[in-house]
Order: C-alpha cells, then structure tokens, then sequence
C-alpha cells in the first residue's frame, strides 16, 4: 500500500488561507500525518443587477458547506478503499465475480471482462468497483 494508512480526519485549519486540512490520526509516536489542505476560495456566482448587469459574488456559506462536504469524502478514502476492496474480495471467494491477477482492470472495457455469474449492470457495478479500486492504488 501507497498511501498513507487511515483513518484520517478533517479539522478545522489555523491558517488564514486554507479551510480544512485532512491529517491521518495521531501515531503511536504523536506525530499527524498532514494528508491534504482545503484551501479558502469563493464559489463565485453571477446574478443581475435587475438591469441586465451582471454582478458576480462569492457565497461564503455555499463555499464552506462544498469544502467540508469534500474534506470529509477526502477524508473517507481510505475506509471507502479498504470496504470495497474486502467487498470484491469476498463476491470473489463466492464465485459471484471473478478476478485474475494477471488482468489490469483499470485498462479493461466492460464488454471484454468476466463477472462470473453475474451480467448487465451488476457486471457493470463490479467493473466500476475495480476501476475505482485501481485508481486508488
């Protein structure tokens, strides 16, 4: 494994610039791994003036609200990485997908792979489940 392990969680950021930063949990030798910052920008929005002007503005509120809605899945990931690879691991084990370690299904279309007994959208569920999963690794 690549990354660094989790869990990680999103706090609130000391730094003017930045909104939320993303740490891994405390090791055992006290230190935070620092994972990734969430930077203060606007969302900039364009109204009128009732003139036909257009005036462009920042909602602060929408902004904050996106920010943590984004750290918090950042923060997620590697929950998110662990359950599904276990998932697919365990429809593997009982033969409802199938998996070859020679195969890089991040390269794969859906149309060329082997979803055991399963077809259609459920084929297409396991195909996005590796994608996602080859992504992440």
């Amino acid at each position: 494994m690549t990354h660094t392990p989790g869990p990680w969680e999103v706090t609130p950021s000391l730094d003017p610039t930045v909104r939320y930063s993303i740490k891994a949990k405390e090791n055992s030798d006290g230190i935070c791994e620092l994972i990734a910052e969430i930077i203060k920008t606007g969302f900039p929005f364009r109204s009128s003036d009732g003139l036909g002007n257009p005036h462009w503005f920042i909602d602060n509120d929408l902004a904050n609200k996106i920010t943590l809605a984004n750290a918090r899945l950042i923060a997620a990931a590697p929950e998110l990485l662990k359950a599904l690879t276990d998932l697919m691991d365990q429809l593997e084990c009982v033969g409802i997908a199938t998996k070859s370690e020679d195969i890089d299904w991040t390269e794969m279309e859906a149309e060329e792979m082997d979803f055991g007994n399963w077809h259609g959208t459920e084929g297409m569920s396991f195909n996005q489940a590796r994608k996602a999963i080859g992504k992440a690794l």
